[in-house]
C-alpha cells in the first residue's frame, strides 16, 4: 500500500497485537488468520454502511471498523488525524442509533462546532428521507443542542426537551457538561462522541 502507514497499537480484537489499516481493509488478523469481525451484529453494521453510504459517502475502512466496535457495544477512544472522519462518523453513528431509539451524546469545543454538527444532521437526515426535529418535540428523529449564543426562550425549550428525556440526540459544547452535569444524571447513553 502506497502512502502512510498507520498502526494501531495492541488494538487488534483477535490477537491483542498491533493492528495496522492493510488489516482493516482485509478484515484479517494477520497473526491468526481470522476474521477481524465475526459476531452476530454483522447485519447491523451491515445496515449501518448502507446507512452511510446514502447519508455521506463509501465509508473508509476505519470507520467501517469503529462500526464493528460501536454495534458490538464495545468503548473506545477512536484516535486518528484529522480530516479522517471521525466527526461525520460519530454524526452518522447517531443517526443511525436514533432510528433504534438509542441516545447520543455529541460534546464539541465550541458553538461553532456544534453548529455544524446540527447542519451535517440536517443534510444526512435529508439525504435519508428521516424527518429531524431540532430542539423541538415531534415525529422522527429529535435532536436537541446547547451553546452559549442561544436565546433565553431557546434556552429554556432546551433545558425542559432534556428533563423531559424528549430526545434522540444530544449536542452540546464541552462547557456544558461541568455546568449541567445534574441536568444529565440517570440518563442512558448509547453513544457518547467526543
Amino acid at each position: 500500500m502506497d502512502g502512510v502507514k498507520v498502526i494501531y497499537s495492541g488494538l487488534c480484537p483477535i490477537c491483542g497485537r498491533d493492528l495496522d489499516i492493510y488489516e482493516i481493509t482485509r478484515g484479517v488478523c494477520r497473526h491468526k488468520n481470522l476474521p477481524l469481525y465475526w459476531t452476530p451484529e454483522d447485519k447491523k453494521v451491515d445496515k449501518f454502511l448502507e446507512f452511510f453510504k446514502k447519508a455521506i459517502g463509501e465509508p473508509r475502512a476505519i470507520q467501517k471498523f469503529w462500526a464493528r466496535r460501536i454495534l458490538r457495544g464495545e468503548s473506545f477512544a477512536a484516535v486518528a488525524p484529522t480530516g479522517i472522519g471521525k466527526t461525520s462518523f460519530g454524526t452518522a453513528m447517531a443517526l443511525f442509533l436514533a432510528g433504534w431509539r438509542k441516545k447520543s451524546y455529541i460534546i464539541l469545543p465550541t458553538t461553532l462546532l456544534v453548529n455544524q454538527v446540527v447542519g451535517y444532521l440536517r443534510k444526512y437526515a435529508e439525504a435519508l428521507g428521516i424527518r429531524l426535529n431540532v430542539n423541538e418535540e415531534g415525529e422522527g428523529v429529535t435532536v436537541i443542542y446547547y451553546h452559549s449564543d442561544l436565546k433565553k426562550n431557546e434556552r429554556e425549550k432546551f433545558v425542559q426537551l432534556l428533563n423531559e428525556r424528549k430526545f434522540d440526540i444530544l449536542v452540546t459544547t464541552s462547557q456544558f457538561l461541568p455546568k449541567s452535569f445534574p441536568l444529565l444524571k440517570g440518563l442512558t447513553l448509547s453513544l457518547i462522541h467526543i
